[in-house]
C-alpha cells in the first residue's frame, strides 16, 4: 500500500463547538472584550469593543495567514487557563501557520511570517490571550502510524518598549519577557486534552497545546510578532514525520486562536451621577495626573462603577486635581488639572454638581482642549448657583472629545476621576454705618456721628464715675511727676488713675462716660506718648465736642 501524509490536527475551523455542546458554565469575564465576531477580510481582521468602541486590528504577512473569527473554546476550554476568566464563547480571530520554509524535522525554526495587533488608541497593558498553540502531522500505512511530530507556532514580540508577562495558561511559557511559546513542546491541538484522534488514531502528544493569557507591560498602540515554530518527535514509537516541501505544502500548520482585552478605569463618585451607565475609559497613555489605576477586572463590559460610594473615595489613583474653595457666592470657578503621557491632542472636562441634585447638568460642565505633551490644562466654569452642602466633581481626560464629554459612559481613551467638595455659605456682608443717631455712635460711645446717649455697658465690666478732662494745672497737682502706669493696671475705680494715649487727651474731648475698661484698651501696653489724668469722685459735666 502506497505510504501517505496525514495531518492530525485539528484546526480551529473544525472544532465549532458551543457551550452548550461542551456542556460549560461561562464564568464572569473582566475589561472590555469584543462580543462580536471579527470582520475579515484581504488578509486581516477587525474586532470592536462594546460601549468605548476601541477596535483591535489583526495583519499577517509571510507564512502566516488570518483565517477568520472563531471563538475561545473551539480549541477546547479550561477556564482557569485565562485572565480575566473569559468565557468559551468569546469572540476571537483565528490564524494559520505553516510550519515548513526553512523549517527541520525536529527543532526551531524562524521565518513563518508576522502578526501586527493594531489598536485604534493607545492602550496601557493590554491582554493577549491565546488559545490552541499545537498540531500534530504525521505519516501512515493504512491504519498504521509510521512517522508523528508535534509542532505549534512561537511568537516573539518585536516592537521595543514593551514586555511580556504571563498571567495564567496550561503549558503556556513567556521566555524573556519576549516570547510565546509552550512549556512542553509536544503540543497537542486542544487546551483540554492531549489525546489525538484520527482516523488512523494517532499517538497522544505529552501536553495539551498551549493556552492562556498574557499582559503587555507598557503603552502600545501596535505590536508586531515575528512567527516561527518548534517541531518535535511525538512518540519513541516512531520517528519524526518528515518534511518533503511539495508533498507536505499545507500539512504543518498550526492553527491557534488570539483575542486582545483592555483594562478600564472607573468614576467613584455615588452611582446617581452614573445613571446606570458609569463613567469609565480604557486606560491609556494620557492620565489625569501621574497615576491611574486598573478597576472592575472581574466583569466584562460593566456598566456599574465596582467603586462607586458615598465619598467618592474608592479610586487609589486620583491625583489629577486640587479643588479650591467653593461657597455659596461663587458664580464663577476654576482650577488647574494636571496631565500626563498625552502623546497627541485631545479634551479634558469637568463637572461640579453645584445645585447638589445627584447628576452632573450640562450648564456644570466645562472642558478645554489639550495638545501632545501637555501637562496640565486650565478649566474655568461661569454661571453657577452653588448651595451649600456636600457635592461632588468629576474630571475626564481623553483622545475621543465626543466621549470625555459626556459625563457618562465608555471612553476608548484616559481616565475618569471623581472629587468629594463641600460647598460652603458665603461670610455676612459687614453692617452698613446706620447714621446720625445710631447707637453706639454718637457722643458718649465711639465714633464721631452725633447719637442718642452712651453705649451700653458691656456686662461684667465695672462702670466708673464720670472724669474730670480738666488737665492737671501745673507741678503742684497731686498728680504731676508720677510714672506712668503700664499695662499690669487691672481695673479702674473711682480716685484711681488711668492712663489714655496723649493724643487723644490733647482734643480735650469728654471721656465721661467711657468705661474704664475702655480706657485701658485705649491706653495700649506702652506708656510712650501717653498722659496722665484723674479721675474725679464728684460728677462732671464734660464738654461737648
Amino acid at each position: 500500500m502506497k505510504a501517505r501524509t496525514i495531518v492530525l490536527r485539528l484546526g480551529s475551523a473544525s472544532l465549532a463547538l458551543g457551550v452548550a455542546a461542551l456542556g460549560i458554565v461561562a464564568p464572569a469575564v473582566a475589561y472590555e472584550v469584543p462580543v462580536s465576531p471579527a470582520t475579515s477580510g484581504g488578509g486581516t481582521a477587525a474586532m470592536a469593543m462594546p460601549g468605548s468602541a476601541l477596535t483591535t486590528t489583526y495583519a499577517t504577512t509571510g507564512l502566516t495567514t488570518v483565517a477568520g473569527a472563531t471563538q475561545l473554546g473551539n480549541r477546547g476550554y479550561v477556564p482557569g487557563d485565562y485572565t480575566p476568566g473569559l468565557p468559551a464563547t468569546a469572540e476571537a480571530t483565528a490564524f494559520r501557520t505553516d510550519a515548513l520554509n526553512n523549517c527541520p524535522d525536529v527543532g526551531p525554526c524562524e521565518g513563518l511570517g508576522t502578526i501586527t495587533v493594531q489598536f485604534s488608541q493607545p492602550v496601557r497593558n493590554p491582554i493577549l490571550t491565546v488559545a490552541g498553540l499545537g498540531a500534530s502531522v504525521g505519516r501512515n500505512t493504512g491504519t498504521t502510524i509510521t512517522a508523528q511530530t508535534q509542532l505549534h507556532a512561537v511568537l516573539t514580540l518585536a516592537s521595543p518598549g514593551v514586555g511580556i508577562s504571563k498571567l495564567s495558561g496550561g503549558n503556556l511559557a513567556v521566555l524573556g519577557a519576549k516570547t510565546i511559546t509552550a512549556v512542553n513542546h509536544s503540543t497537542g491541538y486542544r487546551c483540554d486534552t492531549n489525546q489525538q484522534d484520527g482516523p488512523p488514531l494517532a499517538y497522544p502528544a505529552a501536553a495539551t497545546s498551549a493556552c492562556g493569557s498574557v499582559q503587555l507591560n507598557g503603552v502600545t498602540s501596535s505590536l508586531t510578532f515575528n512567527v516561527g515554530a518548534m517541531r518535535t518527535q511525538a512518540t519513541p514509537a516512531v520517528p519524526a514525520a518528515p518534511i518533503d516541501p511539495v508533498l507536505d505544502r499545507g500539512k504543518n500548520i498550526d492553527g491557534f486562536t488570539l483575542l486582545a482585552s483592555a483594562p478600564e478605569d472607573f468614576g467613584d463618585a455615588p452611582a446617581s451621577y452614573d445613571g446606570g451607565n458609569a463613567a469609565r475609559a480604557v486606560l491609556s497613555d494620557v492620565t489625569l495626573g501621574s497615576a491611574v489605576s486598573e478597576d472592575n477586572a472581574s466583569v466584562a463590559n460593566g456598566a456599574v462603577s465596582p467603586s462607586s460610594g458615598p465619598t467618592a473615595s474608592g479610586d487609589d489613583g486620583d491625583d489629577g486635581v486640587t479643588l479650591p474653595p467653593l461657597t455659596t457666592s461663587n458664580s464663577g470657578y476654576s482650577t488647574t488639572v494636571a496631565l500626563a503621557g498625552a502623546s497627541k491632542a485631545g479634551t479634558v472636562c469637568g463637572w461640579v454638581d453645584a445645585d447638589i441634585n445627584g447628576t452632573f447638568d450640562l450648564a456644570e460642565r466645562t472642558c478645554a482642549p489639550f495638545a501632545g505633551g501637555a501637562t496640565g490644562a486650565s478649566l474655568t466654569w461661569s454661571g453657577l448657583a452653588p448651595i451649600a452642602g456636600a457635592t461632588f466633581a468629576r474630571f475626564r481626560v481623553g483622545y475621543n472629545a465626543s466621549q470625555v464629554e459626556s459625563p457618562t459612559g465608555p471612553a476608548d481613551s484616559g481616565e475618569v476621576e471623581d472629587y468629594r467638595l463641600v460647598i460652603t455659605t458665603a461670610p455676612a456682608a459687614p453692617p452698613a454705618p446706620t447714621g446720625p443717631g445710631g447707637p453706639g455712635s454718637g457722643p458718649g460711645g465711639p465714633g464721631s456721628a452725633p447719637g442718642t446717649g452712651p453705649a451700653p455697658a458691656a456686662p461684667g465690666i465695672p462702670q466708673p464715675g464720670p472724669l474730670d478732662v480738666t488737665p492737671p494745672a501745673g507741678p503742684d497737682s497731686p498728680n504731676a511727676g508720677d510714672p506712668v502706669p503700664g499695662p499690669a493696671i487691672k481695673a479702674v475705680t473711682p480716685g484711681d488713675d488711668a492712663v489714655i494715649p496723649a493724643a487723644l487727651a490733647s482734643t480735650g474731648a469728654s471721656l465721661a462716660f467711657l468705661p474704664a475698661a475702655l480706657i485701658l484698651a485705649l491706653a495700649g501696653a506702652t506708656a510712650v506718648g501717653m498722659t496722665r489724668w484723674r479721675r474725679s469722685r464728684r460728677p462732671a459735666n464734660p464738654p461737648v465736642l
